[in-house]
């Protein structure tokens, strides 16, 4: 009866400790969000049993990768989606690794799985960045078509996202579709007048129309 009050006890104080971690790491705290959910692991190991701990493990995982400690946030990432197989954050933060490590075909995999998982509750900025960097990655290999609805979900998610209409745009402008580029350049325009690098790729836009004096206008 004892052993099992004091399991409840420390489960709720650890999921507390998970609560504070994160509040940390919202607030830029990364050192303390990591002291904070390392507690939280210390009062309650059994992670096989408990959601918050692989909360913990990826918010840990999240606070590593800000400072850049890539390899001790890889570890907390798979840790995490060992616990919860169906943790979308954690797969986001493990493709965020990924890709700035060079392992794209990794980074796109968890991306995949991430999206999978979550598609529809994307409201945050790291859901944002998600979408904006897998559509980067079809980019790159010039798979535009790919790339250009993983953007628009980023602009539904924030619609003044300059850098999601600045990165659609360019996928239009490589397919050829100039009215498009020229579209999204005009909405980041229309959020940010002083934004001088849409000004300029929109006036390549038209230079490609034949639009020559919109061209040097911009």
């Amino acid at each position: 009866m004892f052993k099992r009050l004091s399991g409840k006890i420390n489960e709720k104080r650890a999921a507390e400790s998970v609560k504070r971690g994160i509040n940390h790491l919202n607030q830029g705290g990364f050192d303390s969000a990591i002291a904070v959910f390392e507690h939280a692991l210390s009062i309650n190991p059994r992670i096989d049993i408990n959601h918050d701990l692989a909360r913990a493990y990826s918010g840990r995982g999240t606070a590593h990768f800000e400072l850049g400690a890539y390899d001790k946030a890889l570890a907390s990432f798979d840790h995490a989606v060992s616990i919860n197989p169906n943790y979308a954050a954690a797969y986001r933060g493990r493709g965020d690794v990924y890709l700035h490590t060079g392992e794209r075909a990794k980074a796109m995999s968890d991306y995949d799985r991430a999206v999978a998982i979550d598609p529809h509750t994307a409201t945050t900025y790291i859901d944002v960045a998600t979408y904006l960097n897998r559509g980067a990655m079809s980019a790159m290999t010039g798979d535009y078509d790919k790339a250009i609805p993983d953007y628009s979900r980023a602009i539904a998610i924030d619609p003044n996202n300059a850098a999601a209409y600045h990165s659609r745009g360019n996928a239009y402008y490589a397919k050829g579709d100039y009215d498009g580029a020229i579209a999204d350049y005009g909405n980041i325009i229309g959020v940010n007048s002083k934004d001088a690098a849409a000004y300029h790729s929109r006036g390549l836009a038209y230079h490609e129309k034949g639009e020559f004096v919109k061209a040097i206008s911009d």
